[in-house]
This record gives structure tokens, sequence and C-alpha cells, in this order.
């Protein structure tokens, strides 16, 4: 196993490593805690074959990161319904992780609190030793049958998390679900760029307005930086109506990316996080849940009552 260490946990290092075939990243201050369970993890891992995340070939789950450049653009509510879809379409352990530790909304969607010592904001911090069992025992079941690893929104908190440290969260989930999504915040630090370099697949989520749109071509140049290959995005406009005069075509052109699906606007959308249900489990014959059946569908390449089919970009 290749392990980094440096200074600076900059997102330029981050990519340096990544690229390099390095498989955990440990940023000054370093304790000896730091570097013993950064090698007894990779040990307890799956084979070591030294690729870059992304780019491996993986006898582990696929990390799908949810990102956009802007809060408010519905990402969260999206990463939500997608992990129950994919849990209901595949029936395979599906996990959620939510990045967002400073805002985070995934424990109010399903309405769930976790513990204080078993949520992202504490797992997250420097010299938490993330065991398997530390993982599994922090993750909290969902009656949808996926398992939620949820922040208490706290913000200080985010000062204190490192991003190899979510970078761990996400490969060890990795290693014991078919699906992880990952939920980040609405911008692109350090620990948006640690899921990043994580994710199989990336959904970069913008809304029709030129704001978000402006914002999202940003994005994108920021992910080229990070040396994130562009096959590994995809273009989701959350949110759309048939009164806005921005087409996805518009969008595509804007950000030089083909927008992959359009997710339409549902009146239900807001009743469902006041109960703290996901709109997925309450009303899915509604447009939102459609749609995001179809791209939880694609994802794992299966079709509505066929049998499940990994597409070549996943495996």
């Amino acid at each position: 196993a290749v392990v980094v260490y440096s200074s600076s946990a900059a997102p330029e290092l981050l990519r340096q490593a990544m690229r390099a075939g390095a498989r955990d990243f440990l940023a000054k201050p370093l304790s000896a805690r730091d570097v013993t369970e950064a090698l007894a993890f990779r040990a307890d891992g799956p084979g070591d074959d030294g690729e870059a995340p992304g780019n491996r070939e993986r006898g582990t789950g696929t990390v799908i990161t949810v990102a956009g450049a802007k809060g408010g653009i519905g990402k969260s509510t999206l990463a939500a319904n997608l992990a129950v879809a994919l849990r209901e379409i595949t029936s395979q352990d599906v996990a959620l992780l939510d990045t967002d530790v400073q805002f985070g909304d995934i424990g109010v969607i399903f309405d769930v609190e976790p513990p204080h010592d078993r949520c992202v904001s504490y797992l997250g911090r420097e010299g938490v030793t993330l065991s398997r069992d530390v993982v599994a025992e922090s993750l909290i079941r969902h009656e949808s049958g996926i398992d939620i690893l949820a922040v208490l929104p706290e913000p200080n908190d985010w000062r204190v998390v490192r991003p190899e440290q979510v970078a761990r969260l996400a490969r060890a989930l990795a290693e014991t679900h078919e699906y992880v999504v990952v939920d980040t915040p609405g911008t692109i630090n350090e620990v948006v760029a640690a899921a990043l370099c994580e994710a199989d697949v990336i959904l970069l989520v913008t809304s029709l307005e030129m704001s978000s749109i402006k914002d999202t071509k940003t994005a994108v140049r920021v992910l080229g930086s990070l040396g994130v290959d562009s096959g590994r995005i995809r273009l989701v406009i959350n949110d759309s109506t048939s009164a806005s005069a921005i087409t996805p075509d518009d969008v595509a052109e804007a950000t030089g990316l083909p927008v992959a699906t359009s997710i339409p606007h549902d009146r239900q959308l807001g009743r469902s996080v006041q109960r703290g249900v996901p709109v997925y489990l309450e009303h899915r014959g509604g447009t939102f849940p459609r749609a995001v059946a179809d791209l939880a569908g694609s994802l794992a390449g299966v079709t509505t009552g066929s049998r499940r089919r990994r597409l070549p970009f996943l495996r």
C-alpha cells in the first residue's frame, strides 16, 4: 500500500497523490495513531492494486458523489432519494454518506439523528480510528433498507474534519456496500475534493438559474484542475421547469458537458422534507421519483422489472 504524507492537505496535492496511486493521504500534524490506522486499514481492505480511485478494477462498491457549485439546488434531496431508489431497484446494500458537516440535511430528510461520537462530524476528526467495526456501528439503518452515516450540523465542526478521513469513510463504506452515495456541501473545498477523488461517478448538479449555471461552469474547470476525468462526470439539471427560458442544450453549451438527465420540479418535495420521509417512498408515481428511478436505473444498468446488469463504465 502507498500512503502519502504532506504538510498540506491542499486539493492539488490530494490530486497528485491519487494519480500516483496513493491509497491514503496523511496531512500534518501527524500522530503515530494516524500511521497505524492508515496501514492497518489498507491491510484489512481488498487487494491493493496500486491504482488510483475511480480508475482501478474494484472488488468494492461504486461510489457516486453528488456535488454542486452552490447550495439550494437540491443536491441533498437528490442524493437521499437516489440512495433509496438504488436500494429498491437493485436490492443491493446501499450507504448514504453526508459530508456537509456544517449544514448537512440528510438527517432531516430521513428524520434521523446520530449520536455525537457516531456522526461524520466526529469520525472525520484527526486521530479517530476508522476500523470497520467503528464505521459499521456508526451507520443508521433506515426503514428503506439503506445505511446512513449522517452529521450533527455544527457551525465550527467543519474546521476539524480532515479530508483524508472523509476519503477513508467513503472507502470503508465501499468495501461493505454495493453503492455508496456521497452528499457534499455546495462548494468545492478540500473535503469535497477528497470525496470527488474517491468517486467512480460524479453527479454534478445545477439548476436552470443563470447564477447556478455560471458556478457550474467554474466547477467544471475546478474538477479538471483536480485531475477528474470528464468521463466520470454526469451533469444533472435539478428542479427544471417548463417556465424557464433556458434549455438543457443551453446548459450543455455553457458548461461543455452533455446533460445526463433533467429532474423535474415536484410539488410533493417540500411536504416530504417536513415529514422526514423521502418523496421516493411516499409518492413513487410523482414526476421527481420517476426521474430519480430512471437515473438510478441508468447508474445500475437496470430497468424496471429487469435483472441488474452493471454498465461498462461502472465495472
